[in-house]
């Protein structure tokens, strides 16, 4: 309070007491002299019942220079300060952090603060409540505590509710969203030891807690902290309450975001022109799941994705178990907190008449593309080809891939790829 008080009375004291006496008449008082103007200006400053009226009592300029002390309920930092200049908007939340605090994390181009990702950065879970929000574990030690109830304990051991707590620690560094603890550090909890962190270490989120720490955990008030040496980076920690899923669950989450057939078609043809980045007419896309090389069923790419093959939702979901939950794209090895699924190749596959034998399409620079069937050894899937459906064109017999079906009537083709 003292430095609040010393910090606004140098602010105050360069305004003239013509522009003191109009803010005294707004707040009513009766003060003359300029000392005591100030410090009723302070002591309405300080009480947080005042603060809607501010923008009526004070002029803008005075606001301005006033910013970098005042408290702000929409700052909220892993710094714990309320007050600044210089802050960045999560796109998420609209809550506001110090640039400064965020590190490389604020240059994202989609950014988010560290509560949206910790909140994220596991879609098997959901984040129920904070018992500490992220703070900074930087090089001086910083206390928290949070509150363990009776009614908290009972959920967690109960088999039915699915109830964890978890420590989740975050890096304050480019990509961010995943789990990331300090190199040579140990976490304490209730004055207690109860993880030491060595060189490179990494715990996985599926085990970010175990026996080891629930036991520490007392019914009451729990105090927290984390030392570190050797690690010049900048970290956040948090405690969290979660619900686990099910995989059902998961599916159902995951599957609300989609990009339409017509914005599809804009990213397949900005692929073919954009930089050269495809140098030719069409190209071969597989439409197998990279994990069971089976036809995907519910086809997705990474919020982060460049790439046009999709992976399948269902069986992403499924194998993060045994991938730590990592939550990173098969094909470009992106993180994948967020997928949607792409409307345009659903409708591939769901008006694909053939779908035990698609083998994949030739995708080609409008849009359109062909279908592209594997022949069986036995050749009883073999299309003819007569001259009423394909004139001038021919099959050739020692060929692997036998029909193309062009998906534009007008443009009838056949593409045949040799052993």
């Amino acid at each position: 309070m003292e430095a609040f008080s010393n910090q606004t009375t140098q602010i105050l004291s360069n305004y003239t007491s013509y522009t003191l006496k109009k803010i005294m008449k707004n707040i009513r008082n009766p003060a003359s002299k300029k000392q005591d103007m100030i410090r009723s200006i302070i002591f309405y400053l300080s009480n947080p019942e005042n603060e809607p009226n501010f923008s009526y009592v004070f002029p803008k300029e005075l606001l301005n220079d006033l910013a970098i002390i005042l408290p702000d309920k929409n700052i909220k930092c892993i710094c714990d300060k309320t007050s600044g200049n210089n802050l960045i908007f999560c796109r998420t939340c609209n809550k506001k952090q110090h640039i400064s605090c965020m590190g490389s994390l604020s240059m994202l181009k989609f950014y988010e603060c560290t509560s949206c990702m910790i909140i994220k950065m596991n879609p098997a879970d959901e984040v129920l409540d904070f018992l500490v929000s992220p703070y900074m574990i930087g090089q001086q030690i910083i206390r928290k505590s949070f509150n363990y109830t009776e009614s908290l304990k009972n959920e967690v051991f109960s088999n039915k509710s699915n109830i964890e707590i978890q420590f989740r620690c975050i890096k304050i560094q480019k990509p961010g969203y995943c789990m990331s603890w300090p190199n040579k550090a140990e976490l304490y909890i209730n004055n207690m030891s109860i993880r030491k962190f060595k060189q490179s270490s990494f715990i996985s989120k599926k085990n970010d807690i175990d026996l080891g720490l629930i036991t520490a955990i007392k019914i009451g008030i729990n105090e927290i902290w984390m030392t570190k040496d050797s690690d010049n980076d900048d970290y956040a920690l948090a405690v969290v309450k979660v619900r686990k899923l099910t995989n059902e669950e998961i599916l159902q989450k995951m599957s609300k975001v989609f990009i339409l057939k017509d914005k599809s078609i804009e990213f397949i043809k900005a692929k073919f022109s954009d930089d050269n980045e495809i140098k030719s007419c069409s190209i071969r896309l597989n439409l197998k799941c990279p994990y069971t090389l089976r036809i995907i069923n519910i086809p997705v790419r990474g919020k982060d994705c460049s790439h046009l093959s999709c992976f399948d939702l269902k069986i992403f979901i499924d194998i993060q178990k045994y991938e730590n939950y990592s939550w990173k794209c098969p094909i470009c090895k992106k993180l994948a907190y967020e997928v949607y699924i792409d409307k345009y190749f659903e409708e591939i596959l769901n008006g694909c008449k053939n779908i035990d034998k698609l083998e994949g399409i030739q995708l080609k620079d409008d849009g359109s593309y062909d279908e592209i069937y594997f022949e069986d050894e036995d050749n009883s899937l073999k299309r003819k080809c007569d001259e009423n459906e394909h004139p001038n064109k021919k099959l050739k017999k020692d060929s692997e891939y036998v029909f193309i079906k062009d998906s534009q009537p007008s443009r009838q083709c056949v593409i045949i790829i040799d052993d």
